[in-house]
């Protein structure tokens, strides 16, 4: 999944803190590999660069991270290139999501996913053991692209530029419709936003594989220390495949009825919350490509990630 470019997806503060930033950070896999970076509008990372542009140099195995110069800095949309294959990472060193005060932070960080594996249908169904909906971000990187937002209240359609962003509360199933590839971030909000008992629950961040970039098999991993204490998959499957699709071996059927999958609009795609055990790996397959998401929530913790994301090249 190594690329040459990205447009990076990250999460600001929320609330104004002098201990948090916003950072990004590169991985070189090959020697003399040569990186120019293009910082967000509001980047305000913390180098002067002289140019609205700047370039690095880095040896197999080196790193290059930055920081924003402050808490209200930025760096989603910044734009990375390379001559050669890097790996990239983004987020922050804390944020609250939503934009408020919602009893605790949590770093926000994911292995960014290249442009080039980005498409132009992207599909999402809310976290489990949430009351009010999830945050996403929705990002473009080229100029006029068109994102239609199709959830069980319609449709809402918006435009953006290369490197611009827009956010937005949804809960249930949602579809991402877009004429120019897109990178969808699917964030659960702080325990303080659902209301949650004993603080149940924090921010995560997920990065969305587009539609036909999906597996048919996973092998995913459960934390087996710290204190979360629910743990769930969202299975997001072919109609016709439902009863197809295994949870270690044994038909997703046993783990959750066929009614307790949900249409996602007129996709084909039908999607369901399957709670699992933690401290253990889990495996998924299907006769078809599927997409899986683990995550999990704890007393003002929680983490999340993609099970896994086909080749792009």
């Amino acid at each position: 999944m190594l690329g040459t470019n990205y447009c990076l997806m990250a999460r600001s503060a929320g609330v104004p803190s002098s201990d948090w930033c916003f950072q990004f950070a590169i991985l070189a896999t090959t020697d003399a590999t040569t990186v120019t970076i293009t910082p967000s509008t509001n980047a305000n990372l913390a180098v002067d660069s002289g140019t609205n542009h700047y370039t690095i140099n880095l040896d197999q195995g080196y790193t290059y991270e930055i920081n924003s110069s402050n808490w209200s800095g930025d760096v989603t949309g910044t734009s990375i290139t390379s001559d050669k294959p890097i790996a990239v990472f983004a987020g922050a060193s804390a944020a609250y999501v939503s934009y408020t005060n919602t009893y605790s932070g949590n770093p926000p960080v994911q292995e960014q996913l290249p442009v080039a594996s980005w498409g132009t249908e992207v599909l999402a169904l809310s976290f489990a053991d949430r009351t009010n909906g999830d945050s996403y971000r929705v990002l473009a990187a080229t100029d006029g692209t068109t994102v239609i937002v199709v959830t069980t209240n319609g449709a809402v359609t918006s435009y953006l530029q290369a490197g611009k962003f827009f956010d937005t509360i949804l809960d249930g199933w949602v579809e991402f419709q877009a004429n120019n590839p897109i990178q969808v971030a699917q964030f659960a909000n702080g325990c303080g936003f659902d209301n949650t008992n004993n603080n149940e629950g924090d921010p995560c961040e997920i990065l969305l594989p587009p539609a036909g970039h999906y597996l048919s098999s996973y092998t995913i991993a459960i934390p087996t220390d710290g204190d979360f204490e629910t743990n769930f998959l969202n299975l997001i499957v072919p109609q016709s495949a439902i009863t197809n699709t295994y949870l270690d071996g044994a038909a997703i059927t046993n783990f959750v009825a066929i009614s307790g999958f949900v249409a996602i609009t007129n996709s084909g795609y039908w999607a369901a919350q399957v709670p699992v055990a933690g401290g253990t790996n889990h495996t998924v397959s299907s006769s078809q490509p599927l997409e899986v998401q683990v995550y999990g929530f704890g007393p003002a913790d929680a983490y999340g990630y993609i099970g896994g994301v086909i080749r792009f090249r």
